[in-house]
């Protein structure tokens, strides 16, 4: 089960949260099934993984399955893809209790900067106050998605300040 809530991150935080960061991944993913049930595939420095995930409720929680599978796997997939390749840097960034997953996007997606937190139960992701460098709660705003980021690209507002 993953809890998370999803923020936009202020564009003068971008350079110090890099700074903070643990761990660095570069990631390619892709979609093959959009919906309530999406399928997708993912290589994140190298090793790549088969994901199901189905909505629970609006956005704050949903069911994951995730596999490794094999290079040759993720590359022949490709030919069923929905929409658009997404590729992003993924920054891990410990936080109180918490590891902050701070997303560079690039490519048609350039501009977009993500900040998603994992909570062990929805009392904790609802009572979490979002910090400074957090413009907006994008939790429950499904543009934000990455499945329709994969179809649609940049959400409306985003392509209007470009």
């Amino acid at each position: 089960m993953e809890i998370e809530r999803k923020f936009l991150v202020k564009e003068n935080y971008i350079e110090e949260l890099k700074k903070l960061s643990k761990q660095k991944f570069d990631i390619e993913q892709y979609y093959v099934q959009v919906g309530d049930v999406e399928e997708r595939y993912r290589c994140k420095n190298n090793k790549c993984f088969h994901t199901f995930k189905k909505n629970i409720d609006e956005g704050l929680k949903r069911e994951e399955v995730e596999t490794q599978c094999s290079k040759e796997e993720y590359e022949n997939n490709k030919k069923r893809i929905v929409g658009y390749l997404i590729k992003k840097v993924r920054y891990k960034i410990p936080y109180d209790k918490h590891i902050l997953e701070f997303d560079v996007f690039e490519g048609s997606l350039n501009g977009l900067n993500v900040c998603e937190i994992e909570f062990d139960s929805e009392e904790k992701a609802s009572n979490f106050k979002p910090l400074a460098m957090f413009s907006e709660d994008i939790t429950f705003d499904k543009s934000y998605k990455n499945q329709n980021l994969a179809i649609n690209g940049l959400p409306n507002k985003l392509k209007r300040k470009k």
